[in-house]
């Protein structure tokens, strides 16, 4: 646990939107899935190190986003980029077409239930350590055949590198990430990842992914049959 004074001095980056960047990245907006802010000598915030996770972006996509990071904003130290793939790509099993082309309502041919609150992660079936995952019936996520994590820094000149090698998620028994002596001083420079622990809530993230397609799924079909009563600009399928 962080002492008073590391929690005074720095703060988890979370849920926020961010758009202080420069040049070619100005127009930007971006939220991190995870971040480190730290104090400075004006007594204000800022965000030093970025964690980005992928489970349908592309490589060149995450790398895209360490480079907007890095680029759009000096305060910036360090982006760790984590990408999943999933095989085969994943594409939602619905909508369901009977043999006439007719939409058919998964709540009456599946059982899924309308309320959304009743698709509960603990229904999902994982058919593997890595998926695929099916509830009711229909497969809502793939295996997961590939994962990892990469560092992205600045160099001396300021052009984004990587920095040391990849390491293997699924099968690695650790990963390393070097903060070095960008966080307050009382934080650990490397913090280890225990990489079995981690593949254990990987099962558990791959089950709440599938209930959330499925959740997603039911919802654009109750839009498109004028049932939905979601009027959340941030949904998406």
């Amino acid at each position: 646990m962080l002492s008073a004074n590391l929690r005074q001095q720095s703060r988890i980056f979370l849920g926020q939107r961010f758009n202080a960047f420069r040049d070619r990245w100005s127009s930007s907006q971006k939220e991190p899935d995870l971040g480190i802010q730290v104090r400075n000598a004006d007594n204000e915030m800022e965000l030093k190190w970025v964690l980005e996770v992928g489970f349908s972006e592309t490589y060149e996509h995450l790398k895209d986003n360490a480079q907007l990071w890095l680029e759009g904003n000096p305060q910036i130290s360090m982006v760790t980029i984590v990408g999943f793939c999933e095989t085969p790509q994943y594409h939602s099993p619905l909508p369901i077409f009977d043999e006439t082309g007719e939409e058919l309502d998964p709540r009456e041919i599946l059982g899924i239930p309308s309320d959304l609150t009743a698709i509960r992660t603990k229904d999902v079936i994982l058919e593997g350590d890595c998926g695929p995952a099916t509830y009711k019936g229909l497969r809502w996520a793939e295996q997961i055949t590939e994962g990892w994590i990469e560092t992205w820094v600045r160099d001396v000149h300021g052009e984004v590198i990587q920095r040391s090698n990849r390491v293997d998620l699924l099968h690695a028994n650790q990963a390393e990430l070097e903060f070095g002596d960008f966080l307050p001083p009382g934080y650990p420079p490397t913090i280890i990842v225990n990489l079995e622990e981690f593949r254990s809530t990987l099962q558990d993230t791959i089950q709440e992914m599938a209930a959330a397609r499925c959740r997603n799924a039911l919802i654009d079909y109750l839009k498109h049959h004028g049932e939905s009563q979601v009027h959340d600009p941030d949904h998406r399928p």
